[in-house]
């Protein structure tokens, strides 16, 4: 499931950063940009923007609240019982989903 999420990320990277950073194609001898300790600060903003790119092609808004309507809950169902259910739909981990769920306010 993290690796759909990863490659979800690096598609963001390249359609999203190939021409203004010249990341994939270094013909003109520029520094490359690698993964380092920044890279999981959430504070780089192509981090931020690839990861927002993996969520929405992995869990679209729309799919997400129709499924969350349709998932029949458990009255003693709690938060993380959710979280769990929607992530085996979707094919992504549970903290990818939380993250998602947040950013759409669906929380």
């Amino acid at each position: 499931m993290r690796q759909r999420f990863t490659i979800a990320h690096e598609i963001g990277h390249y359609l999203l950063h190939r021409f203004e950073h010249d990341v994939f194609f270094n013909k003109t001898g520029s520094k490359k940009l690698y993964r380092n300790e920044d890279s999981t600060t959430g504070k780089d903003q192509m981090e931020i923007e690839a990861n927002a790119f993996a969520a929405a092609l992995l869990m679209p808004e729309a799919r997400v609240k129709k499924e969350m309507k349709t998932i029949q809950f458990d009255m003693g169902s709690d938060d993380w019982e959710i979280f769990k259910k929607l992530a085996k739909t979707f094919k992504v981990s549970n903290q990818a989903m939380m993250f998602r769920m947040a950013n759409l306010q669906l929380l």
